[in-house]
């Protein structure tokens, strides 16, 4: 009797293990097979596409298949883009603030839910505070000119779900902590500056096709907004300096990012929120 038992109680749990890891699985591939993602509707032979409509907007499912556009997820033979930031303002909790007249990143879609970027170039900066302004720039390179080769890596999610869905992207380093590094002051006395961490910007439109989307990043008082996506944990961006003082002095606060980044995506894309 208690080796009936003992095999019973084996299989309840085994059974239990093999639910859980089902549950698992199916939740993995519903996150990697549905919405938010980044991908292409296009026209096919009509009454034979998943999703109905006039335009090329894949929202309205066809359940019996005989709509005139396909879901494609992901980017298509062209996946590259620009980013252009108009006039990027950042500032810390503390009321630091670092003020440039463009930045651009230059990258490409790598998924239906990824991104990467290879470049940033930020001009005419300056850091500012209650008692100096100083001009930052990359060693050098001309003051206010900050320019190097970055590996970053963005991850598109809700920001809120839907029935009145938000989706964002957050940008940050493929390894380690820093976005890019800089320095603000004169070519012989200056401060070791940096940008770490990670930055969430909502993107708009949703559900429908675009060559130029945006991605709007907001702050208050060094508070990015929002600051996490939902149910995610808290990614946001520090500035780090080390002054020259002997011994060196070492700074660290967060910091938010306030700019729209108007992207020129090499071909139309649609970012799918439900």
């Amino acid at each position: 009797m208690r080796e009936i038992k003992g095999l019973l109680l084996g299989f309840v749990v085994a059974l239990a293990l093999s639910l859980v890891l089902a549950t698992a699985a199916s939740a993995e591939e519903y996150k990697l097979s549905n919405p938010p993602e980044i991908g292409r509707c296009v026209e096919v032979t009509p009454g034979t596409g998943g999703f109905s409509g006039t335009r090329p907007h894949c929202v309205k499912e066809s359940k019996t298949h005989t709509g005139n556009y396909e879901w494609l997820p992901g980017p298509g033979a062209k996946p590259k883009f620009v980013a252009h930031f108009k006039a990027p303002k950042f500032q810390t909790v503390g009321g630091q603030k670092i003020n440039c007249t463009v930045m651009f990143l230059t990258g490409e879609y790598t998924g239906p839910k990824t991104e990467a970027v290879s470049h940033i170039t930020l001009e005419g900066c300056l850091w500012i505070t209650s008692s100096f302004q100083k001009s930052c720039q990359t060693q050098g390179l001309e003051p206010g000119s900050i320019e190097e080769e970055v590996l970053l890596e963005g991850d598109l999610a809700y920001i809120k779900k839907p029935p009145m869905p938000r989706v964002g992207w957050d940008l940050k380093p493929q390894a380690g902590p820093t976005i890019v590094n800089f320095q603000c002051g004169g070519t012989l006395v200056f401060t070791v500056a940096s940008l770490e961490g990670s930055v969430i910007g909502r993107v708009k439109p949703l559900n429908r096709m675009v060559e130029r989307p945006k991605v709007i990043y907001k702050q208050t008082e060094g508070k990015q907004i929002p600051e996490m996506f939902e149910g995610g944990v808290k990614d946001t961006l520090t500035f780090k300096t080390v002054t020259p003082e002997l011994p060196p002095v070492e700074s660290s606060e967060q910091i938010g990012l306030q700019s729209e980044d108007l992207r020129e995506d090499e071909e139309p894309l649609e970012v799918k929120g439900r």
